[in-house]
């Protein structure tokens, strides 16, 4: 069973001992690549043509809810301002990745929580003033570039260097997404984890969905090839050093196969997170491992910025986010805020990226 540290976690554990039956049925669904769903931003909800939302108590609660909406002029300022509003006082350490493409930056965000610090995406060949200007403020002691330098070029570090003339700058790469993965795991987790957060890194949404809740539980989240028939050495070989307890496999059968999760580790227990689409995914693990439901994050799951960086910052609060799509809210999320009590919900991101749709709490059709 996943491992939760004593005390603060405690809450959290409520409803693991339930996914037994539930996550058998949901493991032959699939949130992954190849999946018609995964694909249509507004598939998926989980209800019929004509459904009702609930009950007038529940529609009471959601009615209650204060919706807010952090946005900015693109996706680095955004994560500039979610950098800030994570640590106001300052960050010990930044991870830096591309905002071009998603792999690198993937695992970078639980390595950002644990070790006090935040992630900031900038474009590839010249870092945005915004982050630059968020990076100053930061003031850290260590900024890791997270890739090589097609991903993130040397102009970039020595203008990260300039903005931050107290850091040590440095980079971590390898020689696909995978070893960039792996090699953010033993980074950041020299003596192991409890838990490993397993996601293809074909696609972004599982693990996007699994950021909060693998930093909250101090676990890394390890990037495989999820459609290959076994899992490869180099895959097996982190997780033997790493000496979890438990494996999480974010999605379905299509995100990552049945081959590779019985070889990932054989003698480590594992269970799968899987789900209909990338937003049943969502839905799934915040059921599971966020107890904070005071205030709930939503951001788009057509796209993973707003989500990236979004999560370091509900890792480091203990709060739910949920991916969602742009033009609608899933009929599971509203009810689940409106059971725990949800007295806020913050968008990440312009009207762009989630509608005024999304904005009153409209559910999926």
């Amino acid at each position: 069973m996943i491992r939760a540290h004593a005390g603060r976690h405690a809450r959290m554990r409520e409803g693991l001992a339930t996914l037994g039956v539930a996550l058998l049925v949901l493991a032959t669904l699939s949130s992954g690549p190849g999946a018609a769903s995964a694909s249509s931003p507004a598939a998926g909800d989980g209800a019929g043509p004509g459904e009702s939302l609930g009950t007038k108590e529940e529609a009471e609660a959601l009615a209650a809810i204060r919706v807010s909406r952090l946005s900015a002029g693109d996706r680095y300022e955004l994560g500039a301002a979610v950098a800030l509003l994570t640590r106001p006082s300052g960050a010990d350490v930044v991870y830096v990745a591309s905002g071009a493409n998603y792999p690198d930056a993937l695992s970078a965000g639980p390595p950002a929580v644990v070790q006090g610090g935040v992630l900031l995406l900038t474009a590839p060949d010249a870092a945005p003033p915004s982050v630059l200007a968020a990076l100053t403020r930061l003031n850290p002691r260590s900024v890791i570039v997270v890739g090589g330098e097609s991903a993130v070029s040397s102009r970039v570090l020595g203008q990260l260097g300039a903005a931050a003339p107290r850091a040590v700058v440095g980079r971590l790469a390898g020689v696909d997404r995978y070893a960039v993965s792996r090699a953010l795991a033993a980074q950041a987790f020299p003596a192991g984890a409890d838990n490993v957060f397993v996601a293809t890194g074909t696609n972004f949404p599982d693990a996007l969905s699994a950021v909060s809740p693998a930093a909250i539980y101090n676990s890394p989240v390890l990037l495989v090839d999820g459609g290959a028939p076994v899992a490869d050495s180099d895959t097996q070989r982190a997780i033997a050093a790493a000496a979890p307890s438990s494996l999480v496999i974010m999605g379905g059968v299509l995100s990552v196969s049945q081959g590779v999760m019985d070889t990932l580790s054989p003698s480590v227990e594992s269970v799968r997170l899987g789900g209909a689409d990338r937003y049943a995914v969502s839905s799934v693990v915040n059921d599971h491992f966020l107890a904070d439901f005071s205030t709930v994050y939503f951001a788009t799951g057509a796209n993973f910025p707003d989500a990236l960086v979004g999560g370091v910052l509900t890792g480091t609060r203990h709060n739910p986010l949920y991916i969602v799509p742009p033009g609608c809210v899933p009929r599971p999320v509203l009810s689940r805020l409106a059971s725990k009590g949800t007295s806020e919900v913050v968008l990440l991101g312009g009207t762009a990226s989630l509608t005024t749709a999304v904005e009153a709490l409209t559910p999926c059709p």
